[in-house]
């Protein structure tokens, strides 16, 4: 991110860098940051860590922020998603064996136990270097990219014997360290628990889990079965949830710096579309400040366009979940731990939950986790049926109700909270209703724009026939028309 040192510094919600903590970070997670500085301190403590979180809540600025505050490093750092999400073992197998090597010839160690470089990669048996040349190469090549998908096939193929290979480059290492070899292991939670290279990175999570791992982890992740998850049972958690309005507020007000005031009441309002979730939130400020370009559009046009945006953006590719578990989760405001764990039809509590459909709230109580529905996709659900409705149908009720019409059959139906404050769809209208500055800047008037040209053509073909049920409609369009013919004369 190139900072502006007044504002606005916008992008689609990374990770902070060291470089933009200062100015952006917001502490949302205090509590999480002691227990994880506890843990990477204790020197005792040699069993993994699950750093659990759904994807865009904190988790990556958050290890950024201790590990900046903190002056804490990973002695191998692990990078699962750099590379694309179609991977197989042989993929993860190469992500391992390069850091553990790279670790090993930066503190100058005697790798002489094996002669994998030449055994394997045909290379001269002490040249580990070229080992991580051919697997991560510095330059992009069509023939250095042929050489790394062969080496990797190879490693697939001979998986014991490599994998063999980074537990002794682990012993190597922890020998030399003298304490227990710490990993972290990022990008994790990018894997859909059901796709085909999460089953494929099982054996990579197992390999780590004999170290001081941080696995930085989706949500759903910590919902596993035993004989499902691939993480042991025993392993210390650390579970981030949604943040509050306020903190959503701060992170939108700091990345907006002097220009955020004009816009104060469209701030609060995204906060409420967020979710608690801090790149959701960013992404909706984004979109509105893109939607401000255009001329055309008034402040609730510019607020309508971001959320249809940001909803086409995060859901346009995601299978829908079943109507029930919504309908449960608005009811209850939670999801049972027991719903994450089932076969079959209740299995869509898990992709809603990696899918971000839902939101978790809170830790668990009871064997239940305080949950809401992501605001975006309510609409989807209303009366089963998956209709957003069109932020024109939301301004055209006002305006009938502002003039004492009928609003029958504009389509206009909102899904509510059944508790006391209001929901964001509410907020969302009553916005609508305070920010008319055009009653009629609707598509109402590109359609009568299109009936008076076509009436007053002089062109046969172009001539139309339109029918009005209601009189009133009727006589507008009259004054319409014939005002447009007396402007055009």
């Amino acid at each position: 991110m190139k900072i502006n040192r007044f504002g606005i510094n916008l992008d689609e919600g990374l990770a902070l860098t060291e470089e933009t903590l200062e100015k952006f970070y917001v502490l949302c997670f205090e509590d999480n940051a002691k227990k994880i500085i506890a843990w990477l301190k204790d020197n005792t403590i040699e069993t993994p860590l699950l750093f659990g979180g759904q994807i865009g809540s904190g988790k990556s600025t958050l290890i950024t922020k201790v590990f900046s505050d903190k002056s804490l490093k990973p002695d191998i750092t692990l990078k699962f998603d750099k590379e694309g999400l179609n991977l197989d073992e042989g993929d993860f197998l190469s992500i391992i064996l390069s850091g553990f090597i790279k670790k090993a010839i930066e503190l100058s160690l005697d790798l002489s136990f094996s002669e994998l470089p030449a055994e394997v990669f045909e290379l001269s048996a002490d040249n580990w270097q070229g080992i991580v040349n051919i697997l991560h190469p510095e330059i992009f090549s069509m023939e250095l990219f042929e050489k790394k998908i062969l080496a990797r096939k190879a490693i697939a193929k001979h998986d014991k014997y490599i994998i063999e290979v980074i537990y002794k480059l682990g012993d190597v290492l922890k020998n030399n360290i003298k304490s227990p070899l710490f990993i972290f292991a990022s990008g994790i939670d990018k894997y859909d628990t059901k796709s085909a290279a999460f089953l494929s990175l099982k054996s990579s999570i197992r390999i780590l889990s004999n170290y001081k791992t941080m696995f930085e982890v989706n949500a759903v992740h910590l919902f596993l079965a035993d004989n499902a998850s691939p993480f042991s049972s025993n392993n210390e958690k650390v579970f981030i949830q949604t943040v509050s309005d306020e903190d959503i507020i701060e992170i939108l007000n700091k990345r907006m710096g002097v220009y955020a005031e004009p816009i104060k009441k469209e701030i609060e309002l995204i906060a409420k579309w967020s979710g608690g979730n801090p790149r959701q939130a960013i992404r909706l400020l984004t979109h509105y400040q893109s939607a401000r370009k255009n001329k055309a559009l008034d402040k609730t046009g510019r607020l309508a366009n971001a959320i249809k945006r940001t909803t086409d953006d995060l859901f346009a590719y995601s299978n829908k979940p079943s109507s029930d578990l919504i309908k449960t989760i608005l009811k209850d405001k939670k999801i049972e731990t027991s719903f994450l764990n089932l076969p079959g039809d209740k299995e869509t509590a898990q992709e809603s939950l990696y899918c971000k459909w839902i939101f978790i709230t809170q830790g668990p109580t009871n064997g239940s986790w305080p949950a809401i529905v992501n605001p975006l996709v309510k609409p989807f659900f209303e009366n089963e049926k998956s209709i957003m409705v069109e932020p024109e149908q939301r301004l055209l009720s006002q305006y009938a109700e502002i003039n004492g019409m009928s609003t029958s059959g504009l389509g206009f139906n909102m899904l509510e909270d059944d508790n006391s404050q209001k929901s964001a769809d509410k907020i969302l209208q009553d916005f609508f209703s305070m920010g008319i500055e055009k009653p009629l800047s609707l598509k109402l008037t590109e359609i009568l724009d299109i009936i008076s040209a076509a009436l007053l053509s002089n062109d046969r073909k172009d001539r139309i026939i339109v029918g009005f049920k209601d009189e009133n409609i009727l006589n507008a369009a009259r004054v319409w028309t014939k005002s447009e013919r007396f402007l055009g004369n």
